[in-house]
């Protein structure tokens, strides 16, 4: 029977945001992909069932109908009179005796994908058994059959109207098998939750639908193998066990998860089919030199060092030369002590650790989002609090008017470079190897600052960058109905169910919009350029332990060197720490954003942990700007200066700045 959770009596009850304004669209589906799903559900849509339906192993529960304008009774004993009369024919010596499918049996059948050759699918897999049973108008579907099982017809209309109600949360994939266009299917996978499971619950039902391994994923891996074979026969590509159940391909596409939307199937699948047509050499040698386990992300990078090594890799020698191509990707061993990384400084190309792959991105873009959640990092540290600008002031007077004997080899090459050559290194995040960039000018880093952010002193309005006027006023924006919810949840008896977050969900949805479609062009290019150079000044440079006892001999750490040297070029000592602060938690917010979801963003611990952090960016911007919590809960709409800050804080680029000349 169906259950429902009660509290103390009564249904419990919470305010839930209204699924109004979600990002979510069902993309158009590959349409090698429609096919296969069309055919899976004209297959699941035969008469070819009269077996009774079972709640259990061994326990009866109902019989579907007999047929049209039967007598009470029949319904009960249909199979055994199917039997009979089936049995009768074939002695009679008429026609030969059609046999009906046993639902348990088929339930428990595994679901092979559909191959190019004959036999279509492998024997008695749920396919097969369906494509050659025979068809009976006074048999039933599996939808009859389902409909006419109370507690399985109140079950399925129970599930069918849960999913309706969360349907804008679904991805894409499963709103693609689960659509109403697709009844079979979705009473396929139903029957199996219910039969073969044994599952009542509606929730447990709608969730081992949406999630289980035997629900919207076996359908989905059905389908885009099934696809995946028929284009690569299409293309004539030369793809080694392509119909095998077993095969490479098969384990690759469920091991990936391909999503069914038209361009990312595509492109994720020719990933796949290229790495078995080019690669499949090198990673046979790869499994067979048994050295150890080798993480998955390190194989692309160790077969291009095979392809290019000038000694030819064979089964002999491979073993000896994987751990030195390991070495080198991973960028050797440091015997030196060096500073822990970073981890906000370490994700430089805005990578996708922290984010299950979304689908939908001809909506928004979430990995522009990331871009943007570096930019600020640096930004706010490399030219509001002015690191660069120190940097610049240390390497052109600091060591020019002070006695400075520079010992460590290191340091001078990458002084050298950076002051002279005006280059620094940078190691690439994707592959590991060290490579050589350029400096980047005060100029281009502002231009960028006001394309994604409307902040800093970058071209005017003429210039080919369009500012993102929007950003202020909806970072603002976020912060004020932060600090809202915080006031009304402080009052509440029970926040969690009694105060609503939808203020706050809106705002994070218009700076995930807003920052999608502005942090887009070069900006995602230079980004990772400057968390690089950023990374460089302060881990080569003023992090080196000769630059500490040089600038602070009583002992400190950089943010006391930065301060230092920032107190003697400007006459006024910077908050430095306050302002690594503003922008970690700026960066997490931002990030937040990045990987908004619906669905689980107002869930606990996620919405307390976003609000807190937002609490603590507040009180760290309201050190550096006073009134900054009193202007919040004030605030009329006005726009921000577009010279302000996120947050209220001038950028130093309207303050004179000390130039890369030499100034004696």
């Amino acid at each position: 029977m169906i259950t429902s959770s009660v509290v103390n009596g009564a249904l419990p009850f919470r305010i839930k945001r209204p699924l109004v304004s979600g990002f979510a669209a069902v993309p158009t589906l590959d349409p090698e992909v429609t096919a296969c799903l069309t055919e899976l559900e004209a297959l699941l849509s035969r008469r070819v069932f009269v077996a009774p339906v079972v709640a259990g192993p061994g326990a009866a529960v109902a019989a579907p109908p007999a047929g049209p304008g039967a007598p009470p009774g029949a319904a009960a004993g249909a199979a055994g009179a199917g039997a009979a009369a089936a049995k009768a024919a074939g002695a009679g010596g008429g026609a030969p005796a059609k046999t009906p499918l046993d639902l348990t049996v088929l339930l428990a059948s595994p679901l092979t994908p559909r191959r190019t050759n004959l036999p279509r699918w492998a024997t008695n897999s749920v396919a097969d058994r369906l494509s050659k049973a025979t068809d009976d108008n006074s048999w039933h579907t599996l939808s009859e059959i389902a409909d006419v099982t109370p507690d399985l017809s109140e079950l399925k209309y129970a599930v069918a109207e849960s999913l309706a109600e969360d349907w804008l949360n679904l991805t894409p994939t499963a709103q693609a098998v689960l659509d109403a266009s697709r009844p079979a299917t979705r009473d396929f996978l139903l029957l199996i939750a219910f039969r073969r499971m044994g599952l009542r619950d509606v929730n447990a039902v709608k969730n081992a639908l949406v999630s289980g391994r035997a629900g919207v994923r076996s359908i989905a891996d059905y389908v885009a193998i099934s696809a995946a074979r028929m284009i690569v026969e299409d293309e004539k590509l030369d793809v080694d066990d392509a119909n095998s159940d077993g095969g490479q391909l098969a384990k690759d596409i469920r091991a990936a998860a391909l999503p069914l939307n038209r361009p990312l199937f595509r492109a994720r699948l020719d990933a796949i089919v290229d790495n078995l047509l080019f690669n499949s050499d090198e990673l046979k040698l790869i499994e067979q030199a048994n050295i150890g386990t080798i993480p998955p992300e390190l194989k692309p990078q160790l077969v291009q060092y095979i392809k290019q090594s000038p000694v030819p890799i064979d089964k002999n020698n491979v073993k000896f030369f994987l751990p030195l191509f390991i070495s080198q990707i991973k960028g050797g061993i440091e015997l030196e002590q060096r500073p822990a990384p970073d981890a906000a400084d370490a994700d430089r190309d805005f990578d996708v650790t922290f984010l299950t792959d979304d689908e939908a991105t001809a909506v928004v873009d979430r990995s522009a989002v990331k871009c943007a959640a570096q930019l600020y990092y640096t930004m706010t540290l490399g030219d509001e609090l002015g690191i660069f600008d120190v940097v610049n002031y240390f390497t052109h007077h600091y060591l020019v008017r002070r006695t400075f004997t520079i010992e460590d080899p290191r340091l001078r090459q990458d002084l050298k470079q950076y002051v002279f050559s005006n280059e620094f290194t940078m190691t690439d995040p994707r592959t590991g190897l060290k490579q050589t960039a350029d400096r980047s000018r005060p100029a281009e880093r502002q231009m960028f600052y006001r394309q994604v952010f409307n902040l800093g002193a970058g071209p005017g309005p003429d210039a080919d960058i369009v500012a993102n006027d929007e950003f202020p006023r909806l970072w603002k924006m976020l912060m004020l109905e932060s600090a809202n919810y915080l006031q009304r949840a402080q009052l509440s008896p029970n926040p969690t169910s009694f105060v609503s977050k939808q203020n706050v969900m809106q705002a994070v949805e218009d700076l995930l919009y807003n920052l999608s479609a502005h942090c887009t062009g070069m900006a995602n290019v230079i980004s990772p350029l400057i968390s690089a150079e950023f990374t460089f000044v302060t881990r080569r440079i003023l992090a080196h332990p000769e630059v500490i006892r040089a600038v602070v001999p009583g002992g400190g750490s950089i943010w006391k060197v930065v301060e230092n040297l920032a107190m003697e070029q400007r006459r006024a000592r910077p908050r430095a720490t306050v302002f690594n602060n503003k922008a970690t938690y700026g960066h997490q917010i931002i990030r937040a954003i990045a990987g908004y979801d619906a669905a689980t963003f107002d869930a606990e611990p996620n919405f307390s942990q976003f609000i807190s952090t937002v609490d603590a960016y507040i009180s760290t911007q309201s050190i550096l700007q006073e009134g900054l919590v009193d202007d919040l809960k004030g605030a009329d709409g006005t726009e921000p200066d577009d010279q302000v800050a996120a947050g209220g804080v001038a950028l130093p680029g309207n303050a004179p700045q000390t130039t890369d000349e030499w100034d004696f």
